[in-house]
């Protein structure tokens, strides 16, 4: 079964274009870009999201040992194409325990890294300290870069400005 679009600020229900508007639409957000059912882990579902995006799939490579990758959404539509992804992974936490990691390539104002963060509005904003150097820098498409620590949501999130 096959599960419905939703609001990618809220996770709420969206109700498709027709008659009266020719856009997605949330009743707590007005006009959004619907976030599409997660698609289980394949090669195959990879290559679908990246064909319908018009962002970044960001998708660490090598994965660390004993890592999986777990699955990949998108927000958007078929006419608009998609205004972000997520990219899903999970392994051994390097503290111990289970670790996961989503990461999030999105437009400007779609919302959804704020809602995986549990963060209110479409960004971090007030949450980010960018006076301080950056808590973490990576290797993305073979540049250093930097991510800063959002404080305030209900999880850990990183974000690259």
């Amino acid at each position: 079964m096959r599960g419905e679009p939703s609001c990618p600020k809220c996770g709420g229900r969206v109700r498709a274009p027709g008659l009266f508007s020719d856009s997605w639409q949330c009743d707590a957000h007005g006009t959004v870009h619907p976030l599409q059912p997660v698609i289980p882990p394949s090669v195959e579902a990879l290559g679908v999201v990246v064909a319908r995006t018009r962002v970044p799939v960001w998708m660490p490579w090598p994965l660390p040992v004993g890592w999986l990758f777990t699955g990949v959404a998108y927000a958007g539509d078929d006419r608009s194409g998609g205004r972000a992804t997520a990219v899903a992974c999970s392994g051994p936490g390097p503290l111990g325990g289970m670790g996961e990691l989503i990461l999030v390539a999105e437009e400007l104002g779609v919302g959804l890294g704020a809602y995986y963060a549990g963060m209110d509005g479409p960004d971090p904003g007030p949450y980010l300290d960018v006076e301080k150097p950056p808590q973490a820098k990576v290797l993305a498409a073979g540049r250093p870069t930097p991510l800063w620590h959002v404080s305030g949501g209900q999880h850990l999130a990183l974000i690259h400005i």
